[in-house]
């Protein structure tokens, strides 16, 4: 289990000019004033007022804060999003609202401001185009790559997805030996230049058939195993939900051991 703390914010982190009136030991009712949106605040400040009451020690304080937060028009929140420089938000409107506003997900993992543990913890539980956006940041996952472990434990995430990141990740030296099947992606890139790459082994013609093939079974395995399969057993037995998890998890295994014993073509 991949362990992903939260961003925390500080009281210091507050503007000036409502430290007062959002103080942990201000009067619950100078605190409810905050959270309910109702001091005249730059929505940046806003933000980071909301997200900071959103765990505070009231739960009346906290439950108004979160309120406003699901509350704000998307055209608002869009718009300050950008501007946001403060990584304890983004880390908190990513684990606490992005179910709530389609589209948060992604403008947080496009924010240079946002913490890598945040964009791994985003890539761990998110779906869909999102996924395929943070695995195509590969300074971020070299930096942290816990953002890779997250990619391939998250069973939302596309075979051929999983794939090309551990396939990058082999490329930038990154050490993922804790992830089945990495060992043998290791050993896929040796006969075309080690580790590092695949040298000039895809530059032949023998070499660039046997990448093409790899990628032809990666897509296969992708139609099968993450977007057309149907277990033949029904939704309603109580172990559905981990014998599918079972059947993605082995279908990685067996993509890394099957490139690796069919599709290893040097050049002479």
């Amino acid at each position: 289990m991949l362990r992903l703390d939260p961003v925390p914010i500080q009281f210091v982190d507050l503007p000036f000019s409502i430290q007062q009136a959002a103080a942990p030991d201000a009067p619950i009712e100078r605190r409810l004033t905050v959270a309910r949106a109702a001091m005249p605040l730059s929505p940046d400040d806003l933000l980071l007022s909301l997200c900071f009451l959103a765990n505070d020690s009231s739960e009346a304080v906290a439950k108004s804060a979160r309120e406003s937060i699901d509350g704000l028009p998307w055209g608002v929140l869009a718009s300050a999003l950008p501007s946001v420089t403060h990584a304890g938000v983004l880390d908190h409107l990513a684990r606490e609202h992005g179910r709530t506003h389609e589209g948060l997900w992604a403008m947080i993992a496009a924010n240079r401001n946002a913490a890598d543990v945040t964009v791994a913890w985003i890539a761990s539980k998110g779906r869909g185009p999102v996924l395929e956006q943070i695995a195509s940041n590969q300074m971020r996952f070299q930096r942290f790559p816990m953002i890779v472990e997250a990619l391939y434990y998250n069973a939302e995430t596309r075979m051929g997805t999983v794939s090309t990141v551990l396939e990058n990740a082999v490329r930038l030296g990154i050490d993922l030996s804790q992830i089945p099947g990495y060992q043998e992606i290791v050993a896929l890139g040796k006969p075309f230049g080690g580790a590092g790459g695949y040298s000039h082994g895809v530059e032949c013609a023998a070499g660039r058939r046997a990448f093409d093939d790899r990628r032809a079974v990666l897509l296969a395995f992708s139609q099968v195993f993450n977007d057309g399969y149907q277990p033949p057993w029904s939704p309603l037995h109580s172990d559905f939900a981990m014998r599918q998890a079972q059947i993605i998890q082995h279908s990685r295994h067996a993509l890394a051991q099957l490139i690796n014993g069919r599709f290893k073509v040097g050049c002479g």
